[in-house]
């Protein structure tokens, strides 16, 4: 019979190391490491965020700022979604799927379950954009790579930044 213990508070993601293209999560089984994302674009940052939270950010590449912008977070490595995504200036709607591609544009919450060996408890991570100063972020799939990106907008052209803390 499978565990049903979480993990350590404060121990459930792990910053990226620069270089590094994965973020990992500890298995609750045997502690052993599950990716949540490999691939990761190299502009992403990670930084440890509140209750073994992680968050994401990132900063352009040319330093040169912009009002909106979008960037590839990698290949989930999971095999079932959940995602709530605005269908309506205010409704939103749920998809279940088991692809990062039919992740639809303005994705406002992610429910993922990695993908485990047999008979192991089941992990599930969630991704949630935030916003932050005047830019909101936004998750969709990449229908023709089966990526997952982040976007970020300010919804004004004025309204500019070159790198952004917490984007997820």
């Amino acid at each position: 019979r499978a565990s049903t213990r979480a993990p350590p508070r404060g121990e459930a993601l792990k910053p990226v190391p620069t270089g590094c293209t994965a973020i990992v999560v500890p298995s609750p089984d045997d502690g052993s490491e599950l990716a949540l994302a490999k691939y990761i674009c190299p502009s992403i940052r990670t930084s440890p965020g509140p209750h073994g939270s992680l968050l994401l950010g990132f900063t352009e590449s040319d330093g040169f700022a912009r009002s909106s912008s979008s960037r590839v977070l990698g290949k989930l490595n999971a095999d079932r979604y959940f995602a709530c995504s605005r269908i309506k200036r205010w409704w939103m709607g749920p998809l279940v799927c088991n692809n990062a591609r039919r992740v639809p544009v303005e994705t406002q919450f992610l429910l993922t379950r990695l993908q485990a060996n047999a008979g192991t408890t089941p992990v599930y991570a969630v991704i949630i954009p935030l916003i932050e100063g005047a830019h909101r972020s936004t998750l969709c799939g990449n229908p023709l790579t089966n990526e997952l990106l982040l976007r970020t907008d300010s919804g004004d052209r004025d309204v500019r930044t070159a790198s952004v803390h917490s984007a997820a």
